[in-house]
């Protein structure tokens, strides 16, 4: 499993004393594993900057998923919302080439 073609929007890191807001794309590769997409703060470096401490994300295009980022296991988690139910975190399986826009929060 695996992040790919992560890119930062054109002027859309915004320092804020000493936090950075980015607006980044990237695909999902491979298969999604429980626990999520290790190592997410690495794959996200050469957009973000390297050694940057993620804060946490928004998700602004999902494809219907919830995201959550964890920190304590820097993993991406990707949740499936049902109507009228919690939301469940994806099934392992396939969850390749899905493409999502996230805002970044970090330091």
């Amino acid at each position: 499993m695996a992040i790919a073609n992560v890119a930062r929007s054109d002027n859309e890191e915004a320092p804020v004393g000493s936090l950075y807001v980015d607006v980044v794309t990237f695909d999902t590769t491979g298969n999604y594993a429980t626990g999520g997409y290790l190592t997410f703060a690495t794959s996200l470096a050469s957009a973000i900057g390297a050694g940057r401490t993620i804060l946490g994300i928004v998700g602004l295009e999902t494809q219907g998923y919830t995201l959550e980022y964890a920190a304590a296991t820097d993993a991406l988690k990707v949740y499936v919302s049902s109507t009228g139910a919690a939301d469940t975190e994806f099934t392992p399986g396939a969850l390749a080439l899905t493409s999502l826009k996230i805002l970044v929060i970090s330091k």
